[in-house]
């Protein structure tokens, strides 16, 4: 074809043959066959696929092992102060107990990763980096982390926020707990920027997946995170229409109907 025609035919066509190899951990993806799409297809699997699974399982091990150290501050407190316990399983929609806890601890996690990669962005100049919170006697303010949670949801990333910020509220009844239990999840999400993977989103479904022990109970099914994330992208390269539309996941569903699947 003319060659100023071979861009535009190029971008517009959605027939190119690929697999995805890892040099790192030697793989193949699929295992046989070809995958078809277009050169954009191809570059999210390339940017998706670059970071070996082993080190984002090393960073999950990072993160599982923060949300465990809080959440065992927050099970000893829950027994001196049960409506602690009683209201984070209100606001997860299960029962409150030790699996609760811990998925309100990867919550809270997950939003001050977030915090941390929007603090001092425009229109979020007043969010202060997880290094610039204030701690005294190795315990944060959380009045300070709420402050800051709410310049945030003025903007938007309510998915990520709402919640955690009502956790984080739910904590606060006891002064000592929420400072505690914010210094170690504020400590882990550095840990994890420091390791560069910070902002992986299947770090979060890899521990999500550690913490749900009762699936069979749920009727619930997960897709390995690395699948879904490569399967989301392919399958959603762009949004269109209104995102708040979207619906990513529905917990309440997934807990009463035997076929749903988040």
């Amino acid at each position: 074809m003319p060659r100023e025609d071979i861009r535009e035919n190029l971008e517009a066509s959605n027939d190119f043959a690929y697999a995805l190899l890892s040099v790192d951990e030697p793989d193949r993806f699929p295992k046989k066959g070809w995958l078809e799409g277009s050169i954009a297809d191809i570059a999210t699997a390339i940017r998706i696929g670059a970071t070996p699974i082993t080190k984002i399982e090393q960073a999950a091990e990072v993160l599982e092992n923060g949300i465990h150290k809080a959440a065992v501050i927050v099970n000893s407190a829950i027994q001196h102060r049960p409506h602690i316990g009683k209201r984070i399983g209100e606001l997860l929609v299960q029962e409150s107990g030790e699996q609760a806890t811990q998925m309100a601890m990867l919550i809270i996690s997950n939003a001050l990763v977030f915090q941390s990669s929007l603090a001092r962005k425009p229109d979020l100049e007043a969010v202060p980096s997880l290094s610039e919170l204030t701690a005294d006697y190795g315990q944060l303010d959380s009045d300070e982390i709420l402050g800051a949670w709410r310049e945030i949801q003025k903007v938007n990333y309510a998915p990520i926020f709402s919640v955690a910020y009502k956790l984080v509220e739910t904590l606060a009844a006891d002064d000592k707990l929420v400072g505690e239990i914010l210094s170690v999840l504020r400590d882990t999400a550095r840990e994890l920027e420091k390791m560069g993977l910070a902002q992986e989103h299947e770090l979060a479904g890899i521990v999500f997946q550690k913490l749900i022990d009762n699936r069979k109970i749920l009727k619930t099914n997960y897709t390995r995170p690395e699948s879904s994330a490569l399967l989301c992208a392919l399958a959603l390269p762009e949004l269109k229409g209104d995102p708040k539309k979207l619906k990513i996941a529905d917990f309440q569903r997934a807990q009463t109907s035997e076929n749903a699947t988040v």
